[in-house]
């Protein structure tokens, strides 16, 4: 397999996991949707978020319960 100029680095998901708020295209590959739904979604308020600068973040928090997770990624009871 060719390179492609971005190889993942282990450190990077532990940085991303240790943040309180992720970008609104890190929200959407979590519960599987697209990057334009995820948007839709910050537009009418179904999914939270903070706006900071020019940047959209959703705050994780907010994301895990949304999605019925716990902060270490169990789905809640």
């Amino acid at each position: 397999m060719a390179p492609t100029g971005f190889e993942p680095v282990a450190w990077v998901d532990n940085m991303t996991d240790q943040r309180l708020t992720v970008t609104v295209t890190a929200a959407a590959e979590l519960p599987g949707i697209s990057r334009g739904m995820a948007y839709g979604c910050v537009r009418t308020g179904e999914l939270p978020s903070v706006r900071l600068g020019g940047r959209i973040l959703v705050p994780r928090q907010s994301l895990d319960e949304l999605l019925g997770v716990g902060g270490n990624g169990a789905r809640a009871a």
